[in-house]
């Protein structure tokens, strides 16, 4: 055994050295036997064994093995070269090293050395004969031959027969190389004498020690049969196709005996059978026909030898070999292996990234055995062929896995075969995601609303945006980075965003007169790295609610806010006559801001009405006698809102024709007020003494300017505006008998404060010359002449015209300001 290894070894080396990878290996060896060093032998680096190096062949069973640490091919399973190669004399093994990365495929072939571990052997443990006593001397009688499944000097090479004086064995080796024995009969047979003899036949191989296998024979001596049957051929050569039905036909054998009677009766018989052939075939033992006892199959076994014995009736034998060569069909489809698989693929991942090793093999032999591989359906990945059966998995174009995540790819293999066979295998291949999209908000602009006054913390409304990616790729989280606003609140006051579900909030509770729109930018940031992000820009508007009352601009606030003013009328003012106005605002929006007036109450109902839409009190009757001179109004005014917030003012009307009259009632009025007032004394004695200087500058003006006045008609109008007292127009008229008459105006104006600010009149060409008289007689301050000035001009109230008729014989004076008047009329 030592001799046998150490010989292995010389020619795996000198196989190495020719270039050809090849080791020969005895059979029989223990497991973990070292064939070679693949590495070594390869010249190959040591650091491909980390690259999935793995042995391929196309044994049902894995024989050898690789040390992955060292690169020695080693013994995994029992080798029985008898087994493997049959009666082969050169049993070889090929095989294929495969590493994946980068792929290469590397060929070798191992050679099992054939050891004696087999002894011959006979079909069965004993056979008998008769032989008739009339056997002339040198009669041959055929044995059946031994089997030894080893090869070369292990196999068979001898036979012995036990010592006798009556029998002989001649060996002779047919055309096939087997040896067959014969026993011969040296001495005629006495029938009388001996009637059975008992021999033992040893077959003995070559062998070093030998090994042997015996047989008993037993001869029984029968009367005469001079003739033994014949064989029309002693070599039977058919074919079979593999998958052939139960009770096909194979062989018809012929045998022929010339003798006549039971001596020429032939029986047919299995006398060897190799291969386990009893139970494959079915002999007819009196027609010789052979049928097939099951199908058969070209992958277990190529050939099957069959051995036939013809019987005559006086127990002589002849035999013949029947060879049964089994013909392949293609009954084999092909065998689909995924040897490497890279999953999942990133979906950035280049056209022609590797996915997949394949390897493919088919059982059947020539074109039954030759295959083609591909997809079954076009995609987004392609083979490629690669060595001898094996194919690449590689990607054919970009891949989106926001498009398609997930590839089942189905690969179909094909055989040549008539009718083609094929197999399939589905390969799944996962799409990873990269952060390649960002996050895409619902809207391209979102409109958010929100009503004043509401609760800080409320929600407003919500942004939404998606991201394709999944994972932490795809999660979004929201952010306030900005907002624009006309008033200068920082954004940490405004509004607040829920960073996972986009909510936004209210920080304040927002007042739609202060901020009516502002507008923001979110951003959406996905969870990649780096991540990706998204702006959107958020308008937000205030909504405005009824949450202000009307604001009451004329009459002015008085005391405490209560709304309260005083206006005069001549008592001949008719219907429609236009006292004063209420003039209010609401600080609120649309609606909201509608107001109307309505009179609430009166001290004369029915005297006076307000417009409801603008407010102007009017005189809806002349004032009569039964009348109070003094009227109060209280004016409400209401908005047009849910619920109607209102405001009420005081309008207190005198009527009067007498100007002195009436501003005494003024000033009863204003004197009156003034003692409920929480003002300083010094202002209560400024108030009053400016009310007495106004007063006695209108008594003087007066006075001197109606001192030639006849049968005058006063007629006053007092027009209020926001600060003043209505005005009222003196219109005069002068009449000579030699001259043309004319008129000249004067505007007077007053006011409910008069007391305080001064008697105003409008700068027409005669009360400029008025200004200018109380300038020089020193009437009025520096202060009180400029502040007369300018109010001089802003009087807004209708005029109203008092005319003074002089009579015919009343000496006539003019006191116009402009046109006809003298010197000294003006003066």
């Amino acid at each position: 055994m030592k001799e046998i290894v150490l010989m292995c070894l010389v020619l795996s080396f000198i196989c190495s050295v020719l270039g050809q990878i090849r080791y020969t290996i005895p059979e029989e060896v223990e497991l973990g036997y070292v064939a070679g060093n693949i590495i070594r032998d390869l010249r190959l680096p040591m650091q491909v064994l980390n690259n999935k190096f793995r042995i391929k062949s196309a044994l049902k069973k894995q024989l050898f093995n690789i040390n992955t640490e060292n690169g020695e091919l080693y013994v995994s399973e029992r080798i029985d070269r008898e087994q493997i190669c049959g009666n082969v004399d050169t049993c070889l093994l090929n095989f294929k090293f495969l590493v994946e990365n980068p792929l290469s495929v590397y060929e070798a072939e191992i050679a099992i050395q054939d050891v004696n571990d087999n002894a011959p052997t006979f079909s069965t443990n004993s056979i008998s004969l008769e032989i008739s006593e009339a056997s002339s001397v040198g009669i041959r009688f055929p044995i059946n031959a031994a089997k030894d499944p080893d090869i070369g000097t292990n196999g068979l090479q001898d036979y012995a027969i036990s010592p006798n004086e009556y029998f002989s064995l001649d060996i002779k080796t047919d055309e096939t190389g087997s040896m067959r024995g014969e026993l011969v009969l040296e001495r005629e047979l006495d029938y009388e004498k001996e009637r059975h003899y008992d021999l033992i036949l040893t077959a003995t191989d070559g062998g070093k020690p030998p090994k042997s296998g015996t047989m008993s024979i037993n001869i029984s001596v029968l009367d005469f049969n001079d003739n033994i049957p014949v064989f029309a051929q002693v070599l039977y050569k058919v074919s079979v196709k593999e998958n052939d039905p139960k009770d096909t036909p194979v062989v018809h054998l012929t045998a022929t005996d010339a003798d006549d009677g039971p001596y020429g009766d032939i029986t047919y018989s299995f006398s060897t059978t190799a291969n386990t052939a009893d139970n494959v075939f079915r002999l007819d033992t009196a027609t010789g026909e052979i049928w097939l006892d099951k199908p058969l199959d070209f992958e277990e076994n190529k050939l099957y030898e069959l051995q036939i014995g013809a019987k005559d009736g006086g127990g002589r034998i002849s035999r013949c070999k029947v060879l049964v060569d089994v013909l392949d069909q293609n009954d084999n489809a092909p065998e689909i292996t995924i040897s490497s698989l890279s999953n999942p693929i990133s979906e950035d991942a280049v056209p022609g990234t590797k996915v997949a090793v394949i390897y493919v093999v088919d059982q059947d032999s020539g074109e039954n055995g030759e295959v083609n591989c591909y997809l079954k359906e076009p995609s987004a990945f392609k083979l490629i062929p690669s060595i001898e059966n094996y194919f690449l998995l590689t990607t054919n174009d970009f891949l989106d896995r926001e498009k398609v995540s997930e590839y089942n790819i189905e690969v179909t293999a094909t055989d040549k075969g008539a009718p083609p066979l094929s197999s399939n295998i589905s390969i799944s291949v996962q799409i990873s995601d990269i952060n390649d999209n960002k996050p895409a908000f619902a809207q391209s602009l979102y409109e958010m609303y929100v009503p004043e006054n509401n609760h800080p913390g409320s929600v407003i409304s919500f942004v939404e945006a998606k991201d394709l990616d999944e994972n932490s790729n795809g999660r979004v989280s929201y952010s306030l980075p900005e907002c624009n606003v006309s008033v200068d609140l920082p954004l940490s006051s405004l509004i607040s965003i829920n960073t996972v579900t986009g909510d936004v909030f209210a920080l304040r509770s927002f007042d739609y007169e202060e901020i009516t729109f502002f507008d923001c930018i979110i951003q959406a940031e996905d969870g990649g790295v780096p991540p990706l992000r998204n702006n959107v820009t958020v308008k937000i508007f205030v909504l405005d609610q009824n949450d202000n009352s009307p604001a009451i601009l004329y009459p002015p606030i008085k005391r405490d806010n209560i709304v309260a003013g005083t206006e005069i009328a001549p008592r001949a003012s008719g219907p429609g006559y236009l006292v004063t106005k209420v003039v209010a605002a609401d600080a609120d929006s649309g609606q909201n801001a509608w107001l109307n007036y309505e009179l609430i109450e009166a001290t004369t109902p029915g005297l006076c009405s307000v417009g409801h839409n603008n407010g102007e009190i009017r005189m809806t009757r002349q004032i009569s006698d039964k009348d109070s001179l003094k009227q109060t109004l209280i004016i409400l005014v209401r908005d047009n809102g849910e619920p109607s917030l209102s405001s009420t003012a005081t309008v207190t009307i005198f009527f009067s024709d007498n100007v002195a009259e009436a501003f005494s009632e003024v000033i009863n009025v204003s004197n009156e007020s003034y003692k409920e007032s929480d003002l300083t004394m010094y202002l209560v004695v400024s108030v009053a003494s400016v009310s007495v200087a106004f007063i006695s500058v209108i008594i003087i003006l007066l006075a001197i300017r109606i001192r030639n006045w006849r049968n005058a008609e006063m007629e006053v109008n007092f027009s209020p505006d926001f600060s003043f007292m209505p005005s009222s127009t003196f219109q005069y008229t002068e009449k000579d008998i030699n001259s043309v008459s004319h008129t000249d105006s004067y505007q007077i104006c007053s006011t409910a404060d008069s007391l305080e600010k001064g008697y105003v009149l409008s700068q027409t060409p005669a009360v400029t010359n008025v200004i200018n008289c109380l300038n020089e007689g020193g009437w009025l301050t520096e202060e009180a002449h400029q502040q007369f000035i300018k109010n001089v001009n802003t009087v807004v109230n209708p005029t109203h015209e008092i005319q003074s008729h002089m009579s015919e014989n009343a000496e006539p004076e003019s006191y116009s300001g402009s046109e006809s008047t003298s010197e000294d009329e003006t003066e």
